[in-house]
């Protein structure tokens, strides 16, 4: 028997050593298959292998995936958690490989799991962080919080009951709020329909809570597979529903209605609906925001050369048959009353179209033929033309409605449509600026249950001698809108330069600026992500990463680059990015921008040979400003999104890069391990999401990068952080994240329930628009040199990965602590930086939201502890 052990732990030990091995050689496949095969023989070994079994786990999924064998991936996953349930790191792996599949209610389920088990996993709070936000969109939490919204439905379900229409159908149910309303005024049988698997179970729980999972039958499926009899015993003769968005359409509700009338809903006007239609409205608006977002403003990014080529978001129609595609989401969503710097109506408010959803023979001739028409809106003020906004009025009944418009203090958003000049068949100088009293021709389609409108034509008025001047204040407004209030409810963050502070007063939007437009001969158009056209055109951030870049390769390598960009033209080039739009329009010309230019007979010398890894995540063009520096540079980058990549290989080829010899694009996994075969020079990371926060992992891969990947001299871009934060009182944080409280829903109690989902997180801020209460100075809490010597003298992995810090700050004033805002400043080097709080970049601000608001007083002290983990950060508060 002792021989028999003895000989087993023998066998064990070196089927451990193989399955290291196969580690080490990046031999996932086996390193997986022995580190399973040594579970089955001895459990005593789970301590030793727990983290080196989930890295050959996680990789070896990854190319799986990647070579399309993803029911094979889910076959190692089972097989792992088959010999070890209870393995935080697994469970949370296979969470996260389902959330990347499409499958975010079964992810969660796993992820909360691998949390029950370790509530300290930093990778899993992260993950349900982004789960939540998919299972439980954060607007069910703006919705649920708004009393207006839930008091006026309450109130048209009571009347309509009354009236008689007492058998309902509630379609997109949610929590369950509006069935719970028609029970509560009497309906005869309530039946509900919900197709998230997160919201369908949780309102099971609300249903409970409240006394009516007897009253109310919930189906876990889309209402038009609904069947009458079978699910329904009889048509309805009442639907509610709230499946709109801001619009209006994109929920799908013409169709759910369609179907509805056709299948499920007496015929009127025994049936109806609740709301009873809607009423579009539009206005055409000038706003500098939104243009950094949707279109490039310069046909030169740093020292790269992008003429050949349109770099547009995806909302931007390029041309009708767009609004036709039902793969097409014509809109983006934004509160106008929070875009940072406002924005400038350009047009009176045109009526778009009106909804009548009582009315089937609408609904069905929407359904089957496509509408279009035009609309025609004379110009009542001057500028450049950016967007068309769209809200709506929805009328639940004959008494009761509810607005979007902006200015109302509601749970909706506004819909933008992006204005590009493609649009148009005018190619003058700047198409897009509009005087008073010419003419703007928006083309709108109803088709494919999306409502698109876009910019079709501008008719100049012949008349025009001059333009008059405007202030650019943002109070020139509708009726509707001229209410809209855009100061904060207390003193704003004062902040400026190197020590984090920037000025959080509103943008100046007095300069109009210039789009580009497209010159004779473009071939390519590139549709790219909102963050993405933001990142091109933030001229401070692209700046400060090019002469990083520059200095660094000066540095390493000062042969390879000519004396002849010397400062004067350095500073030619910051000239042309930073000067006024007034400016531009008459330095454009003759603005130098930073020489590229490389001595053949250095660029030969293979000392001059720079080797670049870009790390980013983002559109990032610093490898191409390498090569464009110096000719011999290898880049090696791993985006891995395909239209990020042709975007890449478009800037390249029209700078006259090698993009085959020079330039590859690889899995991260394969590059940044601790047995990589190349060292580069040069890493380039994108530290800061556009959200705000510290990308996912990305400490973690500058850790690896800087003890495994970079050559002794190499340099890590950027090479530092600093991470501040405030104190601040907020409501808006506070509804936009949990329930309120049940008198919020009308004494149903469902804030128990969905504030399970509750985010720690909030991304996507912009501080100069967020009403709040500043309730402490900005104060310091990390800093981060990426560049700074190992001390481990083993070489594992920075100690920056793990801090913790408690930081005593004084309260300014009372209030009541709900949040801490933070944002960073970006050392690309000691001589240039940018801050994420800056207006002029492209990054928005993250606020942690305490567990319970903190009563605090002027002149207290209050401890707050600042945990950095992995790439997380985590707050709390003592006092």
């Amino acid at each position: 028997m002792d021989n028999n052990a003895e000989n087993r732990a023998k066998f064990a030990e070196e089927i451990h050593s193989r399955a290291k091995a196969c580690l080490t050689s990046n031999d996932y496949g086996h390193a997986c298959a022995n580190y399973l095969m040594l579970l089955k023989l001895s459990a005593e070994f789970k301590t030793t292998v727990k983290e080196e079994f989930a890295i050959a786990l996680d990789e070896w999924v990854m190319q799986l995936d990647q070579r399309g064998k993803t029911k094979d991936a889910f076959w190692c996953f089972e097989q792992a958690l088959e010999l070890w349930p209870d393995n935080d790191m697994l469970l949370h792996s296979m969470g996260a490989f389902l959330f990347k599949l499409g499958f975010p209610d079964e992810a969660a389920s796993y992820i909360r799991k691998a949390l029950d088990i370790n509530p300290d996993n930093p990778g899993a709070k992260d993950s349900l962080q982004s789960i939540a936000n998919s299972v439980v969109e954060r607007w069910h939490f703006r919705m649920l919080n708004d009393v207006t919204r839930n008091t006026c439905y309450l109130s048209a379900v009571q009347k309509a009951v009354g009236m008689g229409h007492d058998t309902v159908l509630d379609i997109g149910s949610g929590t369950g709020l509006l069935s719970m309303f028609a029970v509560q005024s009497g309906a005869k049988s309530v039946h509900a329909c919900e197709m998230s698997k997160t919201m369908y179970e949780m309102s099971h729980d609300v249903l409970t809570a409240n006394q009516m999972e007897d009253k109310i039958s919930i189906y876990h499926k889309k209402s038009s597979a609904l069947k009458v009899p079978g699910d329904l015993p009889n048509r309805v003769s009442l639907v509610v529903t709230e499946t709109v968005d801001a619009g209006l359409l994109g929920e799908h509700i013409l169709e759910t209605l369609h179907h509805a009338w056709e299948s499920l809903l007496l015929p009127p006007p025994r049936g109806r609906v609740i709301p009873a239609g809607a009423t579009v409205y539009g206005q055409v608006i000038e706003c500098q925001h939104l243009r950094k977002r949707h279109r490039l403003l310069s046909n030169t990014v740093g020292n790269l050369d992008l003429h050949n080529t349109e770099f547009i978001s995806k909302a931007v129609c390029m041309e009708q048959t767009h609004l036709d595609d039902t793969d097409f989401e014509p809109y983006t969503s934004e509160k106008l009353c929070a875009l940072p710097g406002g924005y400038k109506t350009l047009t009176p408010v045109f009526k778009v179209m009106h909804f009548d959803f009582n009315n089937p023979m609408q609904l069905y001739e929407l359904q089957t033929s496509k509408h279009q028409s035009f609309i025609s809106s004379i110009v009542d003020c001057s500028g450049q033309i950016d967007a068309i906004v769209t809200w709506f009025d929805l009328a639940l009944d004959d008494h009761q409605s509810l607005s979007t418009a902006p200015g109302y203090d509601s749970c909706w958003e506004q819909a933008i449509y992006p204005v590009h000049t493609s649009q148009l068949k005018d190619s003058s100088q700047n198409p897009l600026s509009v005087k008073e009293d010419d003419t703007i021709t928006v083309a709108i389609s109803c088709a494919n249950n999306h409502l698109g409108l876009m910019c079709c034509k501008i008719s100049h008025n012949a008349s025009h001698s001059h333009v008059k001047g405007h202030d650019v204040d943002m109070k020139k407004s509708i009726a509707l809108v001229n209410n809209i209030s855009r100061e904060n409810d207390s003193q704003n963050v004062s902040l400026s330069g190197a020590d984090g502070f920037v000025d959080l007063d509103k943008m100046d939007l007095s300069s109009s600026g210039q789009s580009c437009t497209k010159s004779e001969g473009t071939t390519n158009v590139v549709f790219l992500e909102e963050h993405d056209v933001a990142l091109l055109n933030d001229s401070k951030t692209q700046f400060a990463l090019l002469n990083a870049i520059k200095s660094t390769i000066m540095r390493l390598k000062p042969s390879s680059i000519q004396a002849s960009m010397n400062k004067d033209e350095t500073e030619s080039y910051e000239r042309k990015n930073f000067v006024s739009d007034q400016l531009k329009k008459t330095e454009e010309k003759t603005a130098v921008t930073i020489s590229s230019s490389i001595s053949t007979d250095q660029s030969s010398d293979p000392s001059n040979k720079l080797s670049v890894l870009d790390l980013s995540q983002v559109l990032s063009v610093a490898g191409l400003y390498a090569a464009k520096l110096n000719d011999t540079t290898n880049v090696c980058i791993t985006q891995p999104n395909r239209n990020v990549q042709h975007a890449l290989q478009c800037i390249a080829k029209n700078n006259g890069l090698d993009i085959e010899s020079n330039f590859k694009f690889v899995s991260k996994s394969d590059v940044l391990h601790p047995n990589a075969d190349a060292l580069w020079d040069l890493v380039i990371v994108d530290v800061v999401e556009p959200t705000g926060a510290l990308r996912q992992q990305v400490l973690e891969d500058i850790a690896v990068a800087r003890t495994f990947c970079l050559k002794p001299n190499g340099v890590v871009l950027p090479g530092e952080i600093t991470i501040f934060g405030v104190c601040v009182e907020s409501s808006n944080l506070l509804s936009d994240s949990r329930v309120l409280g049940d008198d919020r829903t009308m004494g149903l109690n469902i804030a128990k329930y969905i504030n399970v989902f509750k985010v720690s997180t909030q991304l996507d801020l912009t501080l100069s628009t967020l009403a709040y209460k500043q309730l402490s100075l900005p104060f310091l809490m990390f800093h981060l040199n990426f560049n700074q010597p190992c001390q481990e003298a083993d070489g594992t992995i920075p100690s920056h990965l793990n801090q913790s810090k408690s930081i005593s700050v004084e309260i300014t004033q009372d209030g009541r602590l709900v949040a801490i805002p933070y944002w960073f400043d970006i050392s690309m080097d000691k001589d240039h930086h940018v801050n994420s709080m800056d207006k002029e970049t492209h990054w928005k601000q993250a606020a942690f939201l305490l567990e319970e608001p903190v009563e605090v007083k002027k002149g207290q002290k209050v401890v707050v502890i600042a945990t950095l983990k992995g790439s997380s950060i985590w707050f709390d508060i003592k006092r």
